[in-house]
């Protein structure tokens, strides 16, 4: 399976997942929404409804990719914007609570 994409995240007023990826498949599309939204629900983050995530620059691989593959990149995305995997660090923000 491979499968590449980039993500952005910043504070928001609401919840907003904007998507870039024209002449993508749909379902590789829903893959990648579905992998950023398990993670953060997953992760019990409480400000989910407070972002804006922009997935954008998906790379897939003409031979190996599939709904798996950009669940997974998806979901590795939103990890690495949190800070929960081996060395990253949280990238957003909130006044008063992190400083960078």
């Amino acid at each position: 399976m491979r499968a590449e994409l980039a993500a952005s995240i910043e504070r928001a007023n609401e919840f907003e997942l904007q998507v870039e990826a024209e002449g993508i498949e749909p379902t590789f599309i829903a893959a990648a929404k579905n992998g950023i939204v398990t993670v953060l629900v997953s992760q019990s983050w409480s400000p989910v409804f407070a972002v804006r995530i922009r997935l954008f620059a998906f790379r897939p691989h003409p031979e190996e990719s599939s709904y798996a593959a950009f669940y997974n990149a998806g979901a590795h995305a939103a990890k690495r914007l949190l800070g929960t995997t081996e060395n990253t660090a949280f990238n957003i923000a909130w006044p008063g609570e992190y400083e960078a």
